[in-house]
């Protein structure tokens, strides 16, 4: 009589852990360490085609995470020669410190540009933790509205709802109907914040109350 071995698969269990590596295959876990080493050997080399190509690759959670786990001479040379390849909500989700330590290895232009395309809150977050010398190099790059915006944000004390809240929203007069508030949206789109979450209908006395989200 044959022994059944308790160390056999079942056609069940197979069936599962080939789904599993069919997933894994489709959706790779983050960042591995050989990723990093061919990374930097491509940066060490010169071989700026092969950092670009990998870099493209890279979301922004695994690009932070190559910007965390790198060494540090190869950040600063990562950072310096390809920082506008990076997209900008990889800076966000960098610790304050390491986020301190990548956009201080950069260009004041290049930071701006990062700036630029983050909403508020997100902006306010990148600059804070850098030295008051360095926020006014790259302030004074950035547009004449995100510079108030920027301004009056780091004017507030640390943790402050002025300083965390979101500054990008829309005002309209309380008379308007839905109908026209959407073609104004349309219409306007090009001034408009790129994204918002509230839409204020002011009234005459000068006060306002959220109408939507």
């Amino acid at each position: 009589m044959r022994m059944s071995n308790a160390s056999e698969k079942t056609p069940e269990t197979l069936l599962e852990e080939a789904q599993k590596a069919f997933q894994e295959e489709l959706d790779p876990v983050g960042l591995s360490d050989n990723d990093i080493v061919e990374i930097q050997d491509a940066l060490q080399s010169g071989y700026e085609d092969a950092v670009v190509e990998s870099l493209a690759e890279l979301g922004p959670a695994d690009a932070a995470e190559l910007i965390s786990k790198i060494k540090d001479e190869e950040r600063e040379l990562l950072l310096k020669d390809h920082g506008a390849a990076f997209e900008p909500y990889t800076f966000v989700e960098l610790d304050p410190e390491m986020r301190r330590i990548a956009l201080e290895n950069m260009e004041p232009t290049q930071v701006a540009a990062i700036i630029s395309e983050l909403d508020s809150d997100d902006a306010l977050e990148l600059i804070e933790p850098l030295s008051d010398e360095f926020q006014q190099q790259i302030i004074k790059k950035l547009s004449a509205k995100l510079r108030l915006t920027l301004e009056e944000g780091l004017s507030f004390p640390e943790e402050s709802a002025g300083r965390l809240m979101q500054r990008e929203f829309v005002a309209i007069p309380e008379f308007w109907t839905v109908g026209k508030t959407i073609d104004y949206l349309r219409a306007a789109s090009h001034e408009l914040p790129e994204s918002f979450f509230d839409i204020f209908a002011s009234v005459r006395v000068g006060l306002s109350m959220t109408v939507g989200t």
